[in-house]
């Protein structure tokens, strides 16, 4: 048989598993599956071939998981959710170039790096994109702004 494929509680994609592994890893028949030939994910139950391995003595069917409350939103894709990664929010990097580098630059650095976590949470991906590269520049900038600002110190120096 071949593998399957199967969406956990969280709907992150989990797998390939065997059929008979699939209980041991907490499919469900109602849990979404998909296997090599399949066109979409499908409900395990609606697989003739997995129906052995979802039944243990003694179980009936499991109820559906509860609704999760303050989850972001989430994108579709085959009319399934799936949540997109958080971006790289660049905090420590930003934090670093304020108290290395240059102070007003790295402040505005950390700030969008705090954005992209706001962002991403409320369901604007789009939006923590954005401040991801933003805080990324402004790290650069800052980095960049206090290299050149201890080159320029150091052959002032050297001057005098």
């Amino acid at each position: 048989m071949k593998p399957y494929f199967f969406l956990d509680k969280n709907n992150q994609q989990q797998g390939p598993v065997q059929p008979e592994r699939l209980a041991e890893n907490g499919v469900t028949p109602q849990t979404l599956v998909w296997t090599e030939g399949m066109t979409d994910w499908a409900p395990a139950e609606t697989i003739a071939e997995l129906q052995p391995f979802l039944q243990t003595p003694g179980s009936g069917t499991c109820p559906p998981p509860p609704p999760h409350q303050n989850q972001p939103p989430k994108a579709t894709l085959h009319s399934q959710t799936y949540q997109m990664p958080l971006p790289d929010n660049h905090l420590v990097w930003a934090i670093l170039s304020t108290v290395c580098c240059c102070l007003p630059f790295g402040i505005v650095a950390i700030i969008k790096s705090m954005q992209v976590n706001d962002f991403y949470n409320s369901g604007n991906y789009e939006q923590a994109l954005i401040a991801a590269d933003e805080a990324k520049n402004w790290c650069i900038i800052s980095l960049v702004l206090g290299i050149v600002s201890c080159c320029v110190g150091s052959a002032i120096g050297l001057l005098n």
